[in-house]
């Protein structure tokens, strides 16, 4: 069951993206509360394989907590791996939860409200 009205133009762009031979880096933005996060997750939804929503007012200590929770919850795991030092490192965290997904298909990595 469809559950967008409209939306056919931005749900074309993202397809394609997908859709694409390279890897893409989509930037969506518009008004608070208008969809864009559930556009994403519906369009998205089979492929999605990481997502992290940036917490309002927190410091980076606070941010890399929640980047670990949010791996832990993509690995499937009840125990979040150790936070991150720096925002290095936890890219290089993501890069090594994701390189084998991405051997065997195209996935999406999503980033919500980062700031």
């Amino acid at each position: 069951m469809e559950l967008f009205v409209g939306r056919i133009a931005e749900k074309k762009i993202l397809s394609e993206a997908l859709a694409s031979s390279s890897s893409e880096f989509l930037a969506i933005f518009g008004r608070s509360r208008v969809g864009k996060t559930f556009l994403i997750r519906s369009v998205f939804k089979k492929q999605l394989i990481f997502e992290l929503s940036g917490v309002h007012d927190a410091n980076a200590t606070e941010q890399l907590l929640n980047f670990s929770k949010a791996l832990a919850d993509a690995l499937g795991s009840g125990l979040a791996p150790a936070a991150p030092k720096n925002w290095t490192e936890a890219f290089w965290q993501l890069r090594e939860f994701a390189a084998p997904i991405l051997k065997k298909r195209k996935a999406v990595i999503f980033f919500d409200e980062f700031p």
